[in-house]
């Protein structure tokens, strides 16, 4: 089994809090990361700056918003502004993957985990952005394998 150098981060993007969450060196699984909280813009880059200076990451795939016929959602331009943004700034590959039912399957998580604490917000962000992020992945194995310099 191959182990990667480089990482593949998952995006759950909010106008006030992103959920993110990065691949295992095999690839194989997501791993959670903290929520970042932010309230301008330059706090944002700068904390996701951070993250791009912890893991040396490859790719980034971030959650597009849609609606249940397919349809884009009002967020959707906010995420395409973001995922552009992100591209130019840090000169990594961004992918858009259906995030449809994430938010929902986070919250479902978190009842069941019989959590209470006031970061419940947080975590659901941490945990839509580990299901956007091990779908992707789950794709990439079906598809035939994962390859450095993915996709």
């Amino acid at each position: 089994m191959e182990i990667f150098e480089k990482r593949i981060l998952g995006v759950d993007y909010g106008l006030r809090r992103i959920g993110m969450a990065v691949s295992d060196p095999f690839r194989l699984t997501a791993q959670p990361l903290s929520t970042l909280v932010y309230a301008t813009e330059e706090e944002l880059w700068q904390k996701i700056g951070a993250v791009f200076n912890q893991y040396s990451v490859e790719t980034v795939v971030i959650g597009l918003p849609l609606n249940l016929n397919g349809s884009e959602s009002d967020i959707s331009l906010l995420v395409k502004k973001f995922k552009k943004a992100l591209e130019q700034r840090f000169q990594v590959p961004c992918r858009l993957w259906d995030e449809r039912f994430t938010t929902q399957s986070a919250k479902a998580t978190l009842r069941e985990m019989g959590l209470k604490s006031g970061r419940k917000k947080e975590r659901r962000d941490q945990i839509a952005a580990v299901f956007i992020l091990q779908g992707y992945l789950d794709h990439l194995h079906q598809k035939g394998g994962i390859q450095s310099n993915e996709p």
